[in-house]
């Protein structure tokens, strides 16, 4: 999971579409007022836990 990442709306849209389904971009409480850029984490959805 990666955390705090600081992006503006484009860049969230762009990350969204980039990584694709199998990580979860969260948009944090921007504690900021009028602050263009958000605070997000990313999460990965699904793990293979296969050993190989």
């Amino acid at each position: 999971m990666l955390k705090n990442l600081h992006l503006d709306p484009s860049e969230i849209d762009t990350l969204q579409g980039l990584i694709g389904r199998q990580w979860q971009v969260i948009e944090e409480d921007n504690e900021e007022v009028g602050s263009v850029q958000r605070i997000v984490s990313i999460k990965l959805l699904y793990r293979n836990d296969d050993s190989f």
